[in-house]
Formats: structure tokens, C-alpha cells, sequence
């Protein structure tokens, strides 16, 4: 039987030994949507000092729908000019190796990484270690489902842009620390 006090105690002590690594990157994505044609059209990362590590749009293949245009603000016109995934890959790559990735709903952005790779034909980026922050927080915020596993939350604060996104959790990860 889970134990929620002791539960929220182990996440504290997560998000504590994070703060101290040196290779701590929070990661997130902007996309034209969520199906198997969905791109990638803007990455963010921060180090987990809160320094911008990497930050671009990214020209996709097609128009971006107006539905997701919606939710994140990006336009067509925005990423008219800007560079293609392919042209971003070899600096992304750089930017992510060795380094320890939190992602809120990393099982989502790992996903449109791997998708953008293939749509572009180009190799999958070498990701080892990575944490979920949604995973962590449910248990940290300790609302159960009806099954009684730990309900996913919302990220509170962001305002889907990728670095944006990325703020928000950089502070989720503090607050879980306190």
C-alpha cells in the first residue's frame, strides 16, 4: 500500500539532489500537434540554474494548424524564416548530450524528438537519462485516481512557450525541494 507522506518525502529528496548536478536540463516543446505527423516547432531549454541553454523556433514541413496555433501563439509567419529541424539537429545534439533532461510529460516530448528524427531522416538523439516532473509532482501533489494511483497535474504557471514552460518547471522543481 503506497505510503503518500513517505511517498512526497522521496520526491523532495529527488527534486533536492537535482538542484545540485551540474548537467540538470529542462527540456520542452512546442508542436504542430499531438498525431504521428505532429513536428516540433520550437525547443527551450533551461540549465537548472534557470540559464538558457538552447531556444529556437523551427520552420516545420507543413503549416502549422490553427488549433495549436491557438494554444501556443506560434504562426506560420513566425517560423516562415527561421531554421528547419535539420539545420538545428547537430546543435540540439550538443545541447543534450550528457546531460540529465527533466521534461514535463517527457513520455510526450521525447516522443515528437524521436518523430522530428524521423521525419527528417536523421538519427535519434542519444538521450540516457531523463526524469518526468509531471510524474514526480502527481505524487508529490497526492491526489489519487478512482484506481488509486496518483493523479496527473496540470503545469501551473507556464504560458506555452517553450522556455516559458520550461521556467515553470524549473520553479515546480523548487517548490517540490522546499
Amino acid at each position: 500500500m503506497p505510503n503518500p507522506t513517505l511517498d512526497r518525502l522521496v520526491v523532495r529528496d529527488w527534486a533536492r539532489e537535482l538542484l545540485y548536478r551540474d548537467n540538470l536540463v529542462i527540456l520542452d516543446t512546442e508542436t504542430t500537434g499531438f498525431d504521428r505527423g505532429a513536428e516540433i516547432i520550437q525547443v527551450g531549454m533551461l540549465s537548472g540554474k534557470g540559464e538558457v541553454v538552447f531556444d529556437s523556433l523551427i520552420k516545420p514541413l507543413r503549416p502549422i494548424p490553427w488549433q495549436t496555433t491557438q494554444v501556443h501563439h506560434i504562426t506560420d509567419r513566425m517560423v516562415a524564416h527561421v531554421p528547419t529541424f535539420p539545420q538545428l539537429y547537430y546543435q540540439l545534439n550538443h545541447a543534450l548530450s550528457g546531460k540529465t533532461l527533466i521534461i514535463y510529460n517527457a513520455s510526450f516530448d521525447l516522443r515528437m524528438l524521436r518523430q522530428s528524427c524521423e521525419i527528417h531522416r536523421l538519427r535519434p538523439f542519444n538521450i540516457s537519462s531523463y526524469f518526468c516532473a509531471m510524474q514526480k509532482y502527481a505524487i508529490f501533489a497526492g491526489q489519487r485516481n478512482a484506481n488509486g494511483s496518483y493523479k496527473a497535474q496540470r503545469l501551473q504557471g507556464g504560458d506555452h512557450s517553450a522556455l516559458g514552460d520550461c521556467a515553470a518547471t524549473l520553479r515546480l522543481i523548487h517548490q517540490m525541494a522546499a
